[in-house]
């Protein structure tokens, strides 16, 4: 049997909500030296302060460690939420937070780390299935970067297989409030598999609906 590696495919987009004054959404796409591919998405949170730079300042710091090179691991991946929770909260100083899905592919197998509301799904074969947790009830997260050290035993942290026609949707609650997740699938399909004429769909219509949130 011959082994084909997976090739990644990725799209990100983002519209500031009706109910806000700024953007407060960021994102991250980097390829590893091995390979394979990094996405991430953190949505800040409004009440805090600082919640634009704080989700900045996260994808950020994850792209960093991945441009960097060398042998890394989820420790690796788990160990950074840990410090940038740490500089987010500027030793106990500062009140910005943010949430925090990834998906990091290596071959064939997916590994997930996530904390907060937003949500990361896998549509395969036409199906659609929530691989993250539900971390908020409403308006209140029960889970979040800059909440303290506990993050780090918060954190949902999983792995999976990895199929070639698979997708991955890592969406926030602005969209998410506003779509159900089976309409999410529906775009993925329509739209013949293609991340930027799906991310284009799936903005448009969150913008169609007035979505309050980012």
């Amino acid at each position: 049997m011959v082994h084909i590696p997976l090739t990644y495919r990725a799209a990100a987009a983002t519209l500031r909500g009706k109910g806000h004054i700024q953007n407060e959404d960021a994102w991250s796409m980097v390829r590893t030296p091995d390979g394979g591919a990094l996405y991430a998405v953190a949505d800040g949170v409004s009440t805090s302060p600082r919640g634009r730079w704080a989700a900045r300042h996260t994808t950020n710091r994850l792209s960093g460690l991945l441009r960097d090179g060398g042998d890394i691991g989820v420790k690796d991946l788990v160990q950074l939420v840990g410090e940038v929770d740490w500089e987010l909260r500027e030793e106990g100083r500062g009140s910005a937070a943010c949430t925090l899905s990834v998906a990091w592919l290596r071959g064939d197998r997916i590994c997930l780390l996530h904390v907060g509301d937003s949500a990361i799904y896998r549509v395969r074969d036409g199906r659609i299935t929530q691989l993250s947790h539900d971390m908020g009830r409403g308006a209140q997260l029960n889970s979040f970067m800059g909440m303290g050290p506990v993050v780090s035993e918060r954190i949902q942290v999983g792995s999976d297989s990895l199929h070639s026609k698979d997708g991955l949707l890592l969406i926030t609650d602005g969209v998410t409030s506003v779509m159900r997740h089976t309409e999410l699938a529906g775009w993925w399909l329509r739209t013949g598999r293609d991340p930027e004429l799906c991310v284009r769909g799936v903005i448009a219509e969150a913008g169609r609906r007035e979505a309050h949130d980012d």
